[in-house]
């Protein structure tokens, strides 16, 4: 079954751009009934993760400002610029107590 579209055309000399004409939008077809958002957040894990580190980081902007400056984090930057994989917060640790520099990593 086709249902009949219409476009809607605008031009940079449209006076409805000078006038900020705002057009209601008519919803058509509606069927799906959507969930309240308190439910959804209830359901979804919300949690934050470093997006080089791919570690999860705690809510509190303590923790995630620590995570930032943590030496773990800049070295995981540093790698993923030099197209290096990335090293777990364990092979961190024990890389620093078997060579004690960072930069032999």
């Amino acid at each position: 079954m086709k249902t009949a579209s219409s476009k809607i055309s605008y031009s940079i000399n449209d006076s409805r751009w000078s006038e900020a004409v705002v057009e209601p939008y008519n919803f058509i077809n509606v069927t799906e009934e959507v969930q309240p958002m308190e439910s959804y957040f209830e359901k979804q894990d919300c949690g934050l993760s470093c997006t080089i580190c791919k570690a999860p980081i705690e809510e509190d902007r303590i923790d995630l400002i620590a995570h930032y400056k943590s030496d773990w984090h800049r070295h995981n930057l540093h790698r993923v610029l030099k197209g290096r994989p990335l090293l777990t917060e364990d092979e961190f640790e024990q890389a620093i107590s078997d060579n004690g520099w960072l930069s032999e990593i």
